[in-house]
């Protein structure tokens, strides 16, 4: 049977890696944005290949793939950068302006991505 004391040391724990746990998130969406951007500023650095020349095929897809995988990390960043602003807003004891700004941070990165992956479903539907 557990005692009260041991529920409440639990869910302090929790409380405090929530604290602690969405600054992580914080960090690793930065890192996932970084490592997108870096992504799509290698791309520039391959040279074109003419599409007569053997290998084209192999080129498109490289580059395919490429760009799917930066945009795979931009979205992954853009999402872990809203929950962690949220959670902040939620745990954190701050003033109700800096929780306002946060909430509204957390909203526009929801925002942002949604209009990034609609127009990635109108693009590759036509």
């Amino acid at each position: 049977m557990n005692n009260i004391s041991d529920i409440n040391s639990r869910e302090l724990g929790f409380r405090s890696f929530l604290k602690k746990g969405y600054v992580k998130i914080f960090t690793f969406s930065i890192i996932l944005l970084i490592a997108g951007n870096v992504l799509l500023a290698i791309l520039d650095f391959i040279p074109e290949v003419e599409g007569g020349d053997p290998g084209y095929e192999d080129y498109l897809l490289l580059m395919l793939r490429l760009n799917v995988l930066s945009s795979v990390l931009q979205n992954a960043g853009l999402v872990f950068f809203s929950l962690s602003t949220f959670i902040g807003a939620i745990i954190e004891t701050f003033s109700k302006e800096l929780k306002r700004a946060l909430i509204i941070s957390s909203s526009m990165g929801f925002i942002v991505l949604m209009v990034i992956l609609t127009n990635f479903y109108i693009f590759f539907r036509f």
